[in-house]
């Protein structure tokens, strides 16, 4: 059963900033219903992107994404906000290629994984049969260029059982994923440090679902995890195409207002921490 509506809840508001930005449907993805009568039901939701160009010729390009998992909403409705009253004043320095929503039917269905019950951030492979993931590498693929960095905004479980770990050990406090070269091109650390001076509460416990936890960073290259190692996270597939790229994960536990908050901070650190002098 539909527990909330893409269309109606998210589509507007996308669509909305077409009135600033450049909004483009990059596709659509299909599923099919089994029922009674009639026998089949198609569902088809849009993907969209939003561009955010800079009067400036020479801005930094930056790639944010959010809505793989469709029950974490939180990083969903903060990149909304973000593009709809943050972006702007970021618009002489950078330009944004943003993808609000790529998981809309787990959105509407309040699961992780889309409406053909795959996990689409466990897919990201140059090959694929997964809908939303082919429209997305097919986008980056058609517009090749470098990004300074990307995000992709996450929320955490904190009423489920994660990687065969005990509800127990889910974190209940802001954390980060990053994936960079090597160890010495790290930035986690420092924005990790600015957001805990704004009154973040940052995860310092030693693992995270059993991958080594350093105050808050867990550096990609070091994770032990098979599916981000072959690079079927967004995270990781976006390596191709940036030198940084985060994953901020706030805990589900917290209110709405607390996880926009949260992943809102994230991006205006990094902002300022990846902006050349």
């Amino acid at each position: 059963m539909k527990k909330r509506s893409y269309q109606k809840k998210i589509v507007p508001r996308i669509e909305d900033l077409a009135s600033k930005f450049n909004v483009a449907k990059i596709g659509d993805v299909a599923f099919e219903k089994k029922l009674c009568k009639p026998p089949l039901f198609k569902l088809k939701y849009p993907i969209y992107t939003v561009f955010a160009k800079s009067p400036n010729p020479n801005a930094y390009n930056i790639f944010l994404s959010a809505g793989v998992h469709g029950d974490e909403p939180g990083g969903l409705y903060s990149l909304l906000e973000f593009l709809e009253r943050e972006v702007e004043k970021y618009l002489p320095d950078f330009n944004f290629t943003a993808f609000p929503c790529l998981n809309p039917s787990g959105f509407e269905q309040d699961k992780r994984e889309n409406f053909d019950k795959v996990d689409i951030n466990r897919n990201m492979e140059s090959i694929t049969s997964v809908q939303e993931n082919n429209l997305l590498i097919q986008f980056l693929t058609d517009n090749p260029q470098r990004y300074l960095f990307s995000i992709d905004m996450h929320e955490d479980p904190t009423d489920k059982p994660v990687g065969g770990c005990d509800i127990s050990e889910n974190p209940k406090k802001f954390y980060l994923y990053e994936s960079s070269p090597n160890k010495e091109s790290r930035r986690g650390h420092k924005l990790l440090r600015k957001l805990e001076k704004l009154n973040i509460p940052i995860c310092k416990r030693k693992e995270i679902y059993r991958e080594k936890n350093e105050d808050g960073l867990i550096w990609t290259p070091k994770v032990h995890n098979p599916d981000y190692a072959a690079e079927k996270s967004v995270q990781t597939y976006m390596q191709k195409y940036t030198t940084h790229s985060f994953t901020p994960e706030t805990p589900t536990c917290w209110t709405l207002e607390d996880c926009i908050a949260a992943h809102l901070k994230m991006l205006s650190i990094a902002l300022e921490e990846f902006l050349p002098n």
